[in-house]
């Protein structure tokens, strides 16, 4: 059997987003890395990903059927995966503003008490700060490559599920 073989891809998608995720999680509790907003949101398709890209290579001989509703929601999952990570990418390129809850900007606060309020409840770390970056990229562009890979490979996979006869 071949290692990128139709029917193993779901599982090396599956394997890198574990990967992805055990990486994310030592950045943060092992380096010190706090997630923002968005960094946190990034995180669902992939811990999604990891059960939909496993159930999808341990169905693939037997039920072909949900194998391919599998590997669709897989690819979907990874779309959005790229979408999230991209509108964070441009969030920190300061090509758009991000969501609210975690830019920096005009309080809206009537007052000191409103301020001090909403001062405690925003988060550490703001979704325009860029904690870490590798060749001029930071974690979110990266993220976004690597979701759209991701994608890419989930869609071979399907191609070569709905070529399949049985």
């Amino acid at each position: 059997m071949r290692l990128l073989s139709a029917r193993l891809l779901p599982l090396w998608a599956a394997l890198t987003s574990l990967l992805t995720m055990s990486y994310v999680w030592f950045a943060q509790h092992v380096e010190g890395y706090v997630p923002c907003h968005l960094c946190l949101l990034q995180r669902k398709p992939h811990e999604a990903a990891i059960v939909v890209g496993l159930l999808a290579a341990l169905t693939w001989t037997k039920q072909r059927s949900l194998s391919l509703l599998l590997l669709v929601l897989l690819l979907v999952l990874y779309l959005i995966g790229a979408g999230i990570a991209g509108y964070h990418a441009g969030v920190e390129q300061q090509w758009w503003e991000g969501p609210s809850s975690c830019t920096a900007g005009a309080s809206g606060a009537q007052s000191l008490a409103e301020l001090k309020a909403m001062v405690l409840a925003a988060p550490v770390t703001r979704c325009e700060d860029i904690q870490w970056t590798f060749l001029g990229l930071s974690m979110a562009a990266w993220n976004f490559l690597l979701s759209l890979g991701l994608a890419a490979i989930t869609a071979i996979a399907l191609k070569g599920r709905f070529a399949e006869k049985n």
